[in-house]
């Protein structure tokens, strides 16, 4: 998943609110914001969950444009709020990376399912 979608989302969500506006109301470093905008890049897992919040949708959709209220997997909402509150913080740097092991993770465990 590329940063860039995950920040078209968040412009989409927030349409009538600059970036500036929405990092203020989130309790955000604008200039830090701005540059991970800038470059593409995703933001810690903190910061992307403030703002999803913020945006009043989920992590999940912004990395995944899935909805998990909408996806073959219902739970799995719950699933990756579950295991981003176990994971020590020093172990991922990015959404990006958690979110793949947990994709990987899933896909493991979908395939020994239809073996």
């Amino acid at each position: 998943m590329q940063g860039y979608q995950f920040w078209k989302r968040i412009e989409n969500l927030n349409q009538y609110e600059s970036l500036k506006v929405l990092a203020k109301k989130a309790g955000l470093n604008y200039p830090l914001i701005k540059n991970q905008r800038s470059a593409a890049r995703l933001l810690k897992i903190l910061n992307a969950y403030i703002l999803a919040k913020m945006s009043n949708t989920s992590i999940e959709y912004l990395l995944t444009d899935k909805n998990s209220r909408t996806s073959q997997y219902p739970l799995r909402g719950i699933r990756v709020a579950d295991k981003l509150c176990k994971v020590p913080s020093r172990n991922f740097s990015t959404v990006e990376t958690m979110i793949l092991s947990l994709s990987n993770e899933e896909d493991t465990n979908k395939q020994s399912v239809l073996a």
